[in-house]
């Protein structure tokens, strides 16, 4: 089949060669296309859109609109009439006319052939006219998106390449059933890489382990203590302990891929980048705010050296610093930082990809902190619904956002809405996490928010001590969640009326937040002030 579509490609090109064509053109195409797909595309005014086969089209309007108008006897289909725009003289890409059919006037494109959607108009009830214009051989988007893929996707072998693509576009199990077929031909350590990769993407992170400790096993028993391969099988199993809690074997493995990369690679590496972003990651998660943010820089610092100043790349590190900010509650700065990354991301991505998803999660956590409600579950919903469209049911991402839109909630004073959420939230993360997962805390800690609101204050004490059991195991002792934690516990205890302990705890949480904040910071004084009230009442 492979011969085949090469030869139909090459003859393609001679006949567009041979046909001179020099005149825009107008070509029309009558098809079907799902509500999701549908969706997707009237989302995307200005994106670019492609065609995955070779594409018949007509220069007959008429005969077009008869194909679209069709396809919507079925309600789950829209018809839509492509009308599409093309300038042999900015385009070399090659077209043929077909004169098998002379009434149709049937004009074949090559595969992969790439548009961009000018306009979108709604002709009757299920019926659209989607207007694109062919792409240019100069077009900068283009250009930087096939660089992209190029350098995402870089592997020797076709099939590899094929699977790492189709990973990147969330189809994992077209992706793990590539890879499948590649193990049983070589048992080689780059294929349980890419395996343990798919089931990382899945949020299966067991089997994502047990597939990249075999790699390990693989190389060490082929390679060099510091081959660059090594650094990225261990950058690998950084990631998944980083993703199920395990921070300080995550952050050793990462210690251990940077130590090679340093040794293996020039000082402004890209590669090196992707490890500081790492790293920061990890420190972020165990609250250590300050040092994040210095890994992050120096990660930035590379990337602008490296980059042009719109490159994803980049758009993961603003993301990243984004939200140190934000934790470390300077809104202003992380706005700032957090719009430099969807300004990037929109304009490169599809509007279903996941990282779109994550930077919308983080908006709105940043909306929350500044009480912009209906702001923050606009930007959680936006993320939700992406989410809902690449992710498995039972995603800890989707459990992540759950919790968060059961956050707003429950600052609106709909506690019910919110603890609905909450349990859509554990119920996932039971099932996908290990039992001392900080997230798992999290949850706990805002089902028990809830019982206090609501004026069950001994349950809620039962879910704060829940709470405070994983993150004794799971973070630092001065982590900011704990003070946040027993300053909670305290409030319960004081509507209890149980002073003392109230007291004790709040001390513990005050002895934290100093270790984290300025003496001047709003948490600072928020639980002092707690803390001074509480000893009032004695």
């Amino acid at each position: 089949m492979g011969f085949f579509i090469q030869d139909l490609y090459r003859e393609m090109e001679r006949l567009h060669s041979e046909a001179q064509y020099t005149d825009k053109i107008i070509v029309y195409r009558g098809q079907g296309l799902s509500n999701a797909d549908f969706e997707t595309i009237k989302k995307g005014k200005e994106d670019l859109l492609s065609f995955n086969n070779f594409l018949s089209t007509s220069a007959d309007r008429d005969v077009s609109l008869m194909f679209a108008d069709s396809a919507r006897s079925n309600l789950d289909i829209i018809g839509v009439l492509f009308q599409m725009e093309v300038d042999p003289s900015i385009s070399s890409i090659p077209f043929v006319q077909i004169n098998i059919f002379d009434e149709d006037r049937e004009i074949l494109f090559s595969m992969h052939t790439v548009f961009r959607i000018s306009d979108i108009q709604q002709i009757d009830n299920q019926l659209w006219q989607i207007k694109l214009i062919l792409t240019s051989d100069t077009d900068s988007q283009l250009e930087c998106l096939a660089d992209y893929i190029r350098n995402e996707i870089e592997d020797e072998n076709p099939l590899n390449r094929l699977a790492l693509l189709m990973n990147k576009m969330g189809h994992f199990d077209k992706a793990k059933e590539i890879y499948t077929t590649l193990l049983e031909t070589t048992s080689s350590a780059t294929n349980y890489s890419s395996i343990g990769l798919i089931y990382q993407s899945m949020g299966n992170y067991s089997t994502a382990l047990s597939y990249y400790e075999k790699t390990l096993e693989i190389d060490k028993n082929s390679l060099p203590y510091d081959h660059p391969s090594l650094a990225i099988t261990y950058n690998n199993i950084a990631g998944v302990h980083q993703s199920i809690g395990n921070y300080s074997l995550s952050l050793s493995f990462y210690t251990k891929a940077l130590e090679i990369k340093q040794k293996s690679l020039p000082p402004n590496h890209p590669s090196l980048a992707t490890t500081y972003n790492n790293i920061g990651e990890v420190y972020s998660s165990m609250g250590e705010y300050s040092k994040a943010l210095s890994f992050y820089e120096e990660a930035l610092k590379i990337q602008r050296k490296y980059f042009p100043y719109n490159h994803l790349a980049l758009a993961i590190t603003y993301n990243n610093i984004g939200s140190v900010h934000r934790l470390l509650g300077n809104t202003c700065i992380a706005i700032e930082f957090y719009d430099k990354t969807l300004e990037i991301e929109l304009h490169y991505l599809l509007p279903n990809h996941p990282s779109l998803a994550i930077t919308y999660n983080n908006i709105g956590l940043l909306h929350s902190s500044k009480k912009n409600y209906p702001t923050a579950l606009s930007y959680y919903e936006k993320a939700l619904e992406i989410g809902h469209k690449t992710l498995p049911s039972d995603h800890s991402s989707l459990a992540l956002l759950y919790n968060n839109i059961g956050e707003v909630y429950d600052s609106m004073e709909n506690h019910s809405v919110a603890l609905s959420f909450y349990e859509k939230s554990l119920e996932i993360l039971q099932k996908s996490l290990p039992p001392n997962h900080p997230e798992l805390a999290a949850v706990y800690n805002n089902i028990g928010e809830v019982y206090r609101l609501t004026g069950n204050y001994s349950r809620a004490l039962l879910y704060y001590e829940n709470t405070l059991k994983i993150e004794q195991k799971a973070l630092p002792l001065n982590h900011p969640s704990l003070a946040i934690t027993y300053t909670n516990m305290a409030v319960a205890l004081e509507d209890l009326q149980r002073y003392n302990e109230a007291i004790e705890l709040t001390e513990r949480a005050v002895d934290i937040i100093r270790h984290t904040f300025e003496s001047n910071h709003s948490k600072t004084k928020e639980i002092q002030n707690y803390l001074d009230k509480l000893r009032k009442k004695l």
